[in-house]
């Protein structure tokens, strides 16, 4: 039987990150949070400072993401953050916030010189407090579907006769 198949992506990541626990006198290592307005602040401002991990599933990262980001599988993230230049302020991004929290942490266990940022609330925060309020129609293909295009004037078809709301 395929054990991949039976857990859940919380449980794999615990398998993939899989760090052994902080002793009593050990330190316990936490992601700094950032929310959503910062983060697009910070990527407008400094653009290339920031490396941006989707660690959400392929599939979802297709259909959006913030712009610039970079999907990473768990099994690779560990490799791909030691890989990235030290100077590199990297953020964990995923649907909701509490996946990249508990992954960077798991992850900060083993690179505890490596300080990481997971996003508050995640994409969803992100949609609705940046993507929505902006008006931006390009992200994610959950926003409302845009109302069709009016039908051109036919000369053939009747008009119909609307009340003037008297």
């Amino acid at each position: 039987m395929n054990l991949d198949r039976r857990l859940s992506p919380a449980a794999l990541a615990l398998v993939f990150l899989a760090a052994p626990t902080p002793g009593p006198d050990g330190p316990l290592h936490l992601p700094e949070p950032i929310d959503a307005a910062m983060l697009a602040k910070v990527l407008l401002d400094q653009p290339g400072a920031y490396a941006v991990l989707d660690i959400r599933p392929a599939a979802q990262f297709a259909e959006w993401t913030i712009p610039g980001a970079k999907n990473v599988g768990l099994d690779a993230l560990a490799a791909h953050v030691a890989a990235l230049p030290a100077s590199a302020r990297v953020v964990l991004v995923d649907r909701d916030g509490t996946f990249a929290f508990a992954a960077a942490g798991a992850l900060m266990e083993r690179l505890p010189e490596r300080p990481l940022r997971a996003l508050v609330g995640g994409l969803q925060r992100y949609h609705q407090e940046i993507v929505l309020r902006a008006g931006a129609t390009s992200m994610p293909a959950t926003t409302p579907a845009a109302a069709p295009a009016a039908p051109a004037d036919n000369p053939t078809a009747p008009k119909t006769r609307r009340s003037a709301g008297c």
